[in-house]
């Protein structure tokens, strides 16, 4: 089940897909801006012209996630983008989601100035680390309470109800820790059961990856101002708590974040069976993009202690 990367995409089929979007300027240079699991990321530089920022990678299939198809994420995070123009996001120039074209999909942004918030909070006052922490949460309350027609991925028209959508997607997280003996079948049918049972007040936007890796920032004289919310490929259409869970399984919410982001959505029930059942789902899926990381053992730990919750169990027979 180890994650096989795709050929990366090199400089030259780069400057193929600029040539092809941007025919009548000039190119000066690309600096590499990739730091993420999927996508390869450059700045592109022009004589005379605005830079932009080239996002594409080959289609594949993942051994745990399936058929990945980046052209799809792309149309998704361009959807996103488009629903929160209250926000300092980008704005998609160019989407070729057709592999055929150059062998791989890609898009272009509008260039988004400062560096990610992650390289520079080490650098800031706890004081002020707090303050950034209290306004990214009312910033993610923000994106949640723009609500969507349907439920799922953004780049998909498909009707279901979100406890279809999510027990579906739980039963496939979960599937190959059965395989190997982590998690029982009866286990694995008793979660999914209440996955579907799951019935949230409407569809709302997601994020999905709402970390200091993709906010950008600017520090100076000690103050952090945000300048971009990127990298939204991951974007859904569902319950706000699965956001939330996600942040919380992965780096964590500390209490001014919650602090900010419950002074606009009210309180939020971390022990509830969706939080409990949105954070198992993150914690498989990181214990997988994980597998052959230092990290591993830790993830590993993380999903036993969540697989067997006791409180889940209670919750189930209430």
């Amino acid at each position: 089940m180890a994650y096989n990367q795709p050929t990366m995409i090199e400089r030259h089929e780069v400057q193929d897909a600029i040539s092809l979007a941007y025919p009548d300027r000039r190119f000066q240079s690309m600096t590499d801006l990739t730091g993420g699991f999927d996508f390869v990321v450059y700045r592109v530089d022009f004589e005379n012209d605005e830079p932009v920022v080239f996002r594409g990678q080959r289609n594949e299939v993942s051994p745990y996630e399936g058929a990945l198809d980046y052209g799809a994420q792309l149309i998704g995070e361009k959807r996103f983008y488009e629903r929160v123009t209250h926000l300092p996001v980008p704005r998609a120039l160019y989407i070729e989601p057709d592999e055929s074209v150059l062998g791989f999909p890609f898009g272009f942004f509008n260039y988004m100035p400062g560096a990610r918030l992650s390289d520079l909070l080490p650098k800031a006052s706890q004081s002020e680390i707090c303050r950034i922490d209290e306004e990214l949460g009312r910033i993610l309350a923000s994106v949640h309470r723009v609500k969507m027609p349907r439920y799922g991925r953004l780049f998909s028209d498909e009707t279901q109800t979100w406890g279809e959508y999510f027990s579906n997607r739980l039963a496939h997280r979960l599937s190959p820790y059965s395989k190997e003996g982590f998690m029982s079948s009866g286990q694995i049918e008793h979660f999914v059961g209440q996955a579907s049972e799951i019935e949230p007040d409407h569809p709302r936007l997601l994020h999905m990856d709402f970390r200091p890796e993709n906010i950008l920032a600017t520090l100076k004289e000690g103050a952090l101002k945000l300048t971009g919310i990127v990298d939204a490929a991951n974007c859904l259409a569902g319950d706000a708590y699965f956001d939330l869970a996600r942040l919380d399984e992965g780096i964590g919410l500390s209490p001014e974040f919650l602090k900010g982001y419950e002074s606009q959505r009210g309180a939020v029930d971390r022990v509830s069976v969706p939080f409990t059942l949105y954070r198992l789902e993150t914690a498989a899926l990181l214990t997988w993009v994980y597998r052959d990381t230092p990290l591993y053992d830790y993830r590993r730990d993380r999903l036993h202690r969540l697989a067997p919750h006791a409180g889940l169990d209670r919750a189930s027979r209430d």
